[in-house]
């Protein structure tokens, strides 16, 4: 996990992105905040548990993140889905998804050998973990690095994705309506101002009940 946040946070810096300007209005961020669907654009930075990652700029994916649909009647479950939204784009990187209902979820701001501000979550499935971290660079360009890390259950094979981009959907009347677009949480602390951490707080609420 210690390799994996590390690469993650050299890829960041590699972007270098702009810092954040709060530029959104306040009613689509409340709203936001409350949305149970993301549609990401992100970058693949780890394809195998044991691989060396070279630098080379990282591949773009493009994937749906969701959770808790069944009582808005988006879905006939509670499941967490994480999907690619281009098969081909998804299939020839060799990306990892999610999709089960976890049998666990856990959260944590503290972890051995790992140095500064940061929150882990753990969703645990029957057959794939994910993981997800909020973290603070220390970086005036990028204030945060948030990351999703998808392993199979032994930890053999495993996949990240930094997050570039967040779009924020509602979800609640059973469909899809678009809230706020073009949120790039690593101009944003990581604390729970960011709206990707806002999302996975309260996603692991949603499933620690």
């Amino acid at each position: 996990m210690k390799r994996c946040i590390t690469i993650f946070l050299f890829l960041l810096v590699v972007v270098g992105l702009r810092a954040q300007v709060s530029s959104f209005p306040y009613e689509k961020v409340t709203k936001a905040m409350n949305c149970r669907m993301m549609k990401v654009k992100a970058q693949v930075v780890i394809q195998r548990a044991n691989q060396q990652v070279s630098e080379v700029a990282p591949i773009n994916v493009h994937f749906t993140l969701c959770y808790g649909a069944q009582s808005s009647g988006y879905a006939s479950d509670d499941y967490i889905y994480l999907l690619g939204d281009d098969s081909n784009e998804w299939n020839s990187n060799g990306c990892m998804g999610f999709m089960d209902m976890p049998t666990g979820v856990s959260k944590t701001t503290e972890l051995k050998d790992v140095d500064g501000d940061f929150v882990l979550y753990a969703f645990y499935g029957h057959t794939y973990k994910m993981a997800v971290t909020c973290e603070k660079t220390g970086d005036a360009r990028l204030k945060s690095g948030n990351s999703i890390i998808i392993l199979t259950g032994d930890n053999d094979k495993g996949i990240g994705y930094v997050i570039d981009r967040c779009d924020f959907y509602d979800i609640s009347s059973g469909q899809e309506r678009l809230v706020l677009e073009g949120y790039q949480p690593s101009k944003d602390d990581y604390s729970a101002g960011n709206l990707f951490r806002v999302f996975m707080d309260r996603m692991y609420e949603y499933y620690n009940r």
